[in-house]
């Protein structure tokens, strides 16, 4: 019975694998470190680079670049285009912290534009922008919410639940 036990025991011991804790939210501080691949972003953990290499605009189905912008056009979808070119929909340089070196993504006062802020949370009369819930800085606003109703905007927003 103790061979069995101990053999059952080896046998579980193989099967362990280290948490993931990418989709998760914790508070920190300088007495309360985040788990490892994580960030302490305004007092909330956060895997600021998703996957290590997504820095730049999701749009559509490819990323853009740091010199573009994503124009999600109401009329021919989203597309990378320069930054300077005009856009007939909403213009996007960032979707997250991971574009904006862990300052908050917040969409303009128009809705028309998303960009850098300058705070590590937006300002009050804007909304944070998302690729996942680790871009959301604010632990008020901690659930990023996609809108099915605009499938052109490949990102979400930072809102206090879905």
């Amino acid at each position: 019975m103790l061979q069995l036990l101990t053999a059952l025991a080896v046998l579980l011991a193989g099967c362990y694998q280290d948490p993931d804790y990418a989709g998760t939210r914790f508070r920190c501080d300088t007495a309360h470190a985040c788990p490892d691949g994580q960030e302490c972003v305004a007092g909330v953990c956060s895997g600021a680079v998703h996957g290590g290499t997504d820095v730049g605009v999701l749009c559509g189905t490819t990323v853009c670049s740091a010199d573009q912008q994503c124009c999600a056009d109401f009329i021919n979808g989203p597309r990378c285009t320069a930054q300077s070119a005009q856009c007939n929909g909403i213009s996007a340089t960032c979707d997250g912290i991971e574009d904006c070196a862990g300052k908050a993504c917040c969409e303009g006062a128009s809705a028309l534009s998303i960009a850098c802020g300058t705070a590590t949370t937006c300002p009050i009369a804007q909304i944070e922008v998302c690729r996942d819930a680790t871009d959301c800085t604010d632990p008020d606003t901690p659930a990023c919410c996609l809108d099915a109703t605009t499938p052109n905007e490949p990102w979400g927003r930072c809102l206090p639940g879905c």
